[in-house]
């Protein structure tokens, strides 16, 4: 894939993430993101979820309360998975640059998802 494809293909993904991610943990999980693309798809389907409250509170779609139960915890899954992606930084921050070469070239061989991080 050329990296116009891949920005192709990410500039569609993050329209509408949860179109292409059933959890937020499986946007960490996605080995070709980096933590910026991770950290976009989770602020933009935080956003989805934001906009579909408001339109129920401000009475443009109906407000079905099993819909409403489901985007309150996928909110929290969401806040959850932007924790631990700070959580990733903060850690590949601390390590020194050839502990991140290292993690970065293991992961690349097990096929972990460091392995499209940036440094």
């Amino acid at each position: 894939m050329t990296s116009t494809d891949h920005t192709d293909d990410f500039d569609l993904v993050s329209q509408d993430p949860a179109a292409w991610y059933l959890q937020p943990q499986a946007v960490l999980d996605d080995a070709q993101l980096s933590h910026a693309e991770k950290g976009r798809l989770l602020e933009e389907w935080a956003l989805d979820i934001g906009d579909r409250s408001t339109a129920a509170d401000e009475g443009m779609v109906a407000e079905i309360p099993v819909l409403v139960d489901r985007d309150a915890r996928m909110q929290d899954r969401i806040i959850s998975a932007q924790a631990e992606l700070a959580l990733m930084a903060a850690n590949d921050a601390a390590l020194s640059l050839p502990q991140r070469l290292w993690r970065r070239i293991t992961a690349a061989v097990q096929g972990g998802p460091a392995a499209n991080d940036t440094l």
